[in-house]
């Protein structure tokens, strides 16, 4: 297929693995799209080769326990030990009038 010169100027095509994403029309003009930079491999992957191919997993998962950490303790309002002695009130327990049994429902 025979295209204008102009066309081919707007959306050249690399061939193989690495070149840029494609352009994203609108409206009558053509917009790169910009590369987001990946954050550098977090200390677990960095240490050990093998774990590049779950890499997103294992930085999902990082991510969503600093989040539930974040969460337990109000965003550092709290210690994470205040939570984590929640046993020590729920639960069952021998008082001295007898046992008490107290859930978090």
């Amino acid at each position: 297929m025979i295209y204008t010169h102009e066309v081919e100027m707007m959306c050249p095509v690399a061939k193989g693995a690495k070149h840029d994403p494609a352009p994203i029309p609108q409206e009558g003009k053509w917009t790169k799209v910009k590369k987001v930079e990946e954050p550098q491999h977090i200390g677990l992957v960095r240490d050990d080769s093998w774990l590049e191919p779950f890499e997103q997993a294992i930085r999902g998962r990082h991510d969503h326990a600093l989040w539930k950490i974040g969460q337990l303790t109000k965003n550092g309002k709290k210690k994470l030990s205040d939570f984590a002695s929640g046993h020590l009130y729920f639960g069952l327990h021998k008082l001295a009038k007898g046992w008490v049994f107290r859930e978090w429902a």
